[in-house]
């Protein structure tokens, strides 16, 4: 199924509930029963990893973690299946490595006015969009839930005006690729697909694309980490693309 077409729907009331509130941010208080993993709140986010000053040069900056702004959007409906699944998988793939400190900040039901807050708020390294998209645009939500064009220019000035310059922007919607130089004037890598993306390949790409994260690899080594996971779950990795 393409995660345009509706993911799954409405995840039932009870399912779910440590990794998501539909509607709300995120806020993660301790890790999934059975792993193991350091993790503390800030900023409304969590994160991973042992302290950073422990592992001496390890990572992009020995003195601070990774951060990570996971904004998501499901336009009209509650957080549908397959984006609560590449939810799980991301924290999933954070809990169970701790080579490099990452804190992760979650915002669901991301509203398009609220753009300027949450990321001059998170200042992220690594900022990635998981929802609708097209040629050109991702779709965030108005007050209301109905959908909320932002087009990949506008996105661009965005982060130039509230954090300068990031390591990587993913885009995990369908065509979110497809323009990726409209980005690379603000960040070093963009990666998205070139086309139509379904909720399974996007979900297998970011539990290899966040291991490689974790395990501190460069972003392009995390994107072959990524694609070499949708193929050996079944999965054409030709959409992808890492510019």
């Amino acid at each position: 199924m393409d995660r345009d077409e509706g993911r799954g729907g409405r995840q039932d009331a009870g399912a779910g509930r440590d990794a998501y509130t539909a509607g709300r941010d995120l806020h993660v208080h301790q890790a999934a029963p059975g792993f193991s993993v350091q993790a503390r709140e800030i900023h409304g986010g969590v994160h991973y990893g042992a302290p950073a000053a422990a592992r001496g040069g390890v990572g992009r900056d020995a003195a601070r973690a990774l951060r990570v702004l996971l904004l998501m959007a499901d336009p009209g409906a509650a957080l549908g299946a397959g984006l609560s699944a590449e939810l799980r998988e991301v924290r999933r793939s954070l809990e169970r490595r701790r080579t490099r400190e990452i804190a992760l900040t979650v915002h669901t039901a991301a509203r398009r006015g609220d753009l300027v807050d949450l990321i001059a708020e998170a200042r992220p390294d690594v900022l990635h969009f998981a929802g609708r998209g097209s040629a050109g645009a991702l779709l965030f939500e108005t007050g209301d839930g109905a959908p909320a064009p932002v087009t990949l220019p506008v996105l661009a000035t965005l982060l130039e005006r509230t954090v300068g310059r990031l390591e990587c922007v993913l885009l995990n919607a369908s065509h979110g690729g497809a323009r990726a130089g409209d980005l690379l004037g603000v960040a070093d890598t963009v990666i998205g697909p070139a086309d139509r993306l379904g909720a399974e390949p996007a979900v297998s790409f970011v539990r290899g694309f966040y291991t490689g994260l974790a395990t501190a690899r460069t972003v392009r080594e995390a994107f072959g980490l990524g694609t070499a996971q949708m193929e050996l779950d079944g999965h054409d990795s030709g959409v992808m693309r890492c510019t």
